[in-house]
């Protein structure tokens, strides 16, 4: 006579939460393993099936947005004009992270001041992990959201900080009545505003600017220039 068993994998495995590797060993338990197995006792499979033990790789899920998570520098600082970086890590509900790609995440950055929206690109690097990138142009404190399927991530929104970038002539302006007229011997005065290649004032002192005075008919004259710290000269 001949017995037929059917067993499902959750029959013969517990549900695994962490992914991985498993050997699942297939056979028959002696008489003490047996009895001890209903009473939570670690039993030991005595005689293997053909083919026992088995190996089963237990995936991970589906990606759980509130579980993913996004690391690196470009998520809380960054300078204008410049593409900032960061990685989000594709995770299921047991916090497995997934090894495949195919998961669709989404950069949006606010900037309320300006009603500025900047969206930032993702690669896809096929093993759960996401390349992002985002180059906001103007200075100041944004939103910056990371979504899954219109979910937020782990963490997400989160409180990016944009610096002004270098400063940079022909973006700076003078203003002023000294920059269209003047008396002999009256001292006169205007201000520089320096601001970086976007426009963006510079809120600190430091940059040496230079003001000459020429005419055909005199010598140049190298007026004095006083660095207010705010970087209005």
């Amino acid at each position: 006579t001949t017995e037929i068993y059917t067993l499902s994998l959750h029959d013969a495995l517990p549900i695994s939460t962490i992914s991985g590797v498993y050997a699942l060993s297939v056979g028959y338990w002696d008489a003490a393993g047996w009895e001890g197995f209903g009473n939570g006792v670690q039993a030991t499979v005595q005689r293997h099936v053909v083919g026992s033990p088995f190996t089963v790789v237990v995936a991970p899920t589906a990606a759980l947005p509130k579980r993913c998570r996004a690391e690196g520098g470009g998520l809380t600082d960054g300078v204008a004009g410049e593409v900032q970086y960061f990685t989000v890590e594709a995770r299921d509900v047991a916090d497995n992270k997934r090894l495949v790609g195919g998961d669709i995440f989404q950069v949006h950055a606010y900037h309320a001041p300006s009603d500025t929206v900047v969206v930032g690109t993702v690669t896809d690097w096929g093993n759960g992990t996401h390349l992002c990138r985002l180059r906001p142009v103007v200075q100041g404190t944004y939103d910056l959201a990371v979504t899954l399927n219109g979910l937020h991530v782990s963490d997400s929104p989160y409180s990016m900080h944009v610096m002004h970038n270098d400063a940079h002539g022909p973006g700076s302006t003078a203003y002023g009545d000294g920059v269209s007229t003047a008396a002999a011997s009256v001292v006169e005065t205007f201000v520089v505003q320096v601001r970086d290649a976007h426009f963006n004032n510079l809120t600190v002192g430091g940059n040496a600017v230079a003001a000459s005075l020429t005419s055909p008919a005199a010598a140049a004259s190298v007026p004095t220039c006083y660095d207010c710290r705010r970087r209005q000269i």
